[in-house]
């Protein structure tokens, strides 16, 4: 662009990505008019920046060609100057990024949806990378672990929970990354006073980790022994029959009277 001309020269490429014939050398006008509506303001402040101040810019717009087609654009342009210091031209380049910027899209909704998927579930989650820090939690895990997302992105596990080292957690953690293979158990973590049901998923871009409170469900277990070892101790046969007149279960008393 010559700034003391107003005279704009595109190379051929420059006008196959506007659909223009090659050659095509459009007027000031004409080439700020091929950009979107809501871009052509932002492209116009930083050419006019760059022509007054001699900033160089480096951006993503989308135009609309001459046959009417959007098309995602990378421009780059950098300030010419004279002997005198003097901003008198400015050069640049275009490149059609339609594809990226698909692609790129694409992948914004797809973590977004999966974002939107692992904060409905309700089952605590959270995931660590190769280096074992923390890149995703969602809402369950950060009420379990009564640390907020904020303060663990980033951070390594060993490092935010250093109660864990030593634990079947940081065993079983390591294992699944060493074997590849995913591991399921049950752990009690006395900073939290909570049993977890845990299971870890290793990647190749780290480890997976889904877990839920088990602490009420260990404690009706545990009660449910207990009652099961008083029935068995008791010299009384007694035995459970379902609705079809099925036996569930009998005790040792039942045992030794039959």
């Amino acid at each position: 662009v010559d700034l003391g001309a107003r005279a704009i020269r595109w190379s051929d490429e420059v006008c196959e990505i506007h659909e223009l014939p090659s050659g095509h050398q459009p007027t000031d006008e004409e080439a700020t008019g091929y950009y979107h509506p809501r871009d052509r303001q932002p492209i116009l402040a930083q050419f006019i920046r760059c022509a007054q101040q001699g900033e160089p810019f480096d951006s993503q717009f989308k135009i609309i060609t001459a046959k009417g087609r959007e098309r995602a654009v990378r421009v780059i342009g950098e300030p010419v100057r004279d002997e005198r210091g003097v901003v008198v031209s400015i050069r640049g380049a275009m490149q059609d990024v339609t594809d990226q910027a698909r692609l790129e899209l694409e992948a914004r909704r797809l973590t977004e949806r999966l974002r939107a998927t692992l904060e409905s579930i309700t089952d605590a989650f959270y995931i660590l990378d190769l280096e074992w820090r923390f890149t995703f939690l969602n809402g369950e895990a950060e009420r379990l672990l009564e640390r907020s997302a904020g303060e663990l992105i980033g951070q390594e596990v060993w490092r935010a929970f250093p109660d864990v080292l030593g634990t079947p957690i940081e065993t079983h953690y390591r294992e699944a990354r060493v074997t590849g293979r995913s591991a399921r158990f049950e752990v009690y973590y006395p900073p939290l006073y909570r049993w977890f049901d845990v299971s870890a998923y290793p990647s190749s871009e780290g480890l997976a980790v889904n877990f839920r409170d088990i602490t009420a469900e260990r404690k009706n277990r545990e009660r449910l022994r207990e009652q099961a070892e008083l029935i068995d101790r008791a010299q009384d046969a007694i035995l459970v029959r379902d609705l079809d007149h099925y036996i569930r279960s009998w005790n040792a008393g039942a045992a030794r009277l039959y």
